[in-house]
């Protein structure tokens, strides 16, 4: 094994000896964006076809799903991955793209080389037995990843090392959502990637290779299908205001509320009663909001429509929903609660990401306000729209990323015509976090 390593090393002395007299640092890197961006692009294909395919065979099992399947499946995910980390991994595994961060500013873009996989498998197991998370931040996670180690085999520099993560991140992001743009500006806007051509070209191209991965594997298609047959109208531009206002204060809620749970767990010590506890208090809110469950895409494509119906996924509340501040009531204990949910799954032990849950309550929160203000006579709002736009004002708040927000939603909804009030939710969502 050591005379195979010293072999390796003596072929990339080699190579940089070679490149350093015949290529450009610039051909050098645009040549690295291709394998980058494919092996991102396969690693966010991976996660996405194991989870959901966990996912499925939970769903063919044959109980009653509105009971024990939501209550159980969650903790046996949580389970197997605590397990997986413990045994097999040996250590534990972060949430994503804050593990990202602290390698590129405290260990000079360094990350181990069981990061490029280990996230795949906790994570679909995570999210495919229904902990309420997502799979982006983890997939953006393996991509760095990927692209970090790639440059510590060929002995680069901070300066590429840094320039691969952001390859890696943006092509998984992009392969994930199917979301080329987005990819870009992500790595940029949050790996805070040199703006030079130089350093963007070779992210586009990586983008653009892991693009065609999803495609290839995938196909082509849109994640949340909208049809707009109006686009913005100027005279609710003070509703998208409030949306924007709201929903800052909303994601500032979220943070706050990850953050002080996540908080208390590690307080405890033993991680099986870090487990019993979240895991049960998971189950319980799923048990009471099943569109909690998992990450909640048909949940999101229901508020796109305009559909509140999810918040009756309970029987028992099923027989409230023609009283209206009932209704109320149910929206916005669901919309609070998943910010909990999200944590008892951090807490519990689970592993996962913050996009999809700030696309989950991104849309709930945008069709509640919507919905509300049309209940109290303030205004004909056309719900739908204020669900998407309200997704963009949550990304933006809740990861601090306002033009990711502002193209994700656009890109995954083909909402373009509503690129004013995206713009305007995403911004004050943002300002106020």
């Amino acid at each position: 094994m050591a005379a195979l390593k010293d072999k390796i090393n003596q072929w990339v002395d080699q190579l940089n000896t070679w490149r350093t007299t015949h290529m450009s640092d610039r051909r050098f890197m645009l040549i690295l964006s291709i394998p980058t961006g494919f092996l991102a692009g396969a690693a966010a294909v991976i996660i996405k076809k194991l989870a959901h395919g966990i996912r499925d065979v939970v769903f063919s099992a044959q109980f009653n799903y509105s009971h024990l399947l939501f209550f159980i499946c969650p903790a046996i995910g949580i389970l197997l991955t605590i397990l997986f980390c413990k045994y097999i991994l040996k250590k534990e595994v972060g949430h994503g793209i804050p593990g990202i961060l602290y390698a590129i500013s405290k260990n000079k873009g360094k990350v181990s080389r069981s990061s490029t996989w280990s996230s795949i498998v906790t994570s679909a197991l995570t999210v495919g037995f229904g902990g309420s998370v997502g799979l982006e931040g983890p997939s953006v996670s393996t991509g760095g990843s990927i692209g970090s180690n790639i440059a510590q085999l060929l002995k680069l520099d901070y300066k590429h090392t840094i320039q691969l993560i952001g390859m890696g991140g943006a092509a998984a992001l992009a392969a994930i959502f199917q979301a080329p743009i987005t990819g870009i500006v992500f790595a940029l806007e949050v790996f805070m990637i040199d703006l030079s051509l130089n350093a963007i070209v070779p992210i586009i191209v990586s983008s653009f290779t892991a693009i065609l991965t999803a495609y290839f594997f995938l196909g082509q298609t849109v994640e949340y299908p909208v049809l707009i047959a109006e686009g913005f109208i100027p005279s609710n531009a003070i509703y998208y205001i409030g949306l924007g206002l709201f929903a800052g204060l909303v994601s500032a809620y979220f943070l706050k509320v990850t953050f002080s749970v996540e908080k208390s767990f590690k307080k405890v010590e033993s991680p099986w009663v870090r487990f019993l506890v979240g895991s049960t208090f998971l189950g319980i809110l799923i048990f009471l909001f099943p569109a909690l469950y998992g990450e909640g895409y048909e949940a999101i494509n229901s508020a796109l429509r305009g559909d509140y119906s999810p918040i009756f996924g309970n029987p028992w509340f099923a027989q409230f929903k023609d009283i209206d501040f009932v209704v109320i009531i149910l929206f916005a204990g669901m919309i609070l609660l998943k910010a909990f949910a999200t944590a008892f799954t951090f807490g519990a032990g689970g592993v996962g990401g913050t996009f999809a849950p700030a696309l989950f309550i991104g849309a709930f929160t945008g069709l509640f306000f919507a919905t509300l203000i049309n209940y109290l006579g303030l205004g004909e709002l056309d719900p739908a729209k204020f669900a998407l736009v309200g997704m963009s004002g949550l990304v933006a708040g809740m990861l601090h990323a306002p033009l990711t927000g502002l193209f994700l939603i656009a890109e995954i909804t083909n909402g373009y015509a509503l690129i004013v009030p995206l713009m305007i939710v995403s911004a004050l969502a943002y300002a106020i976090n």
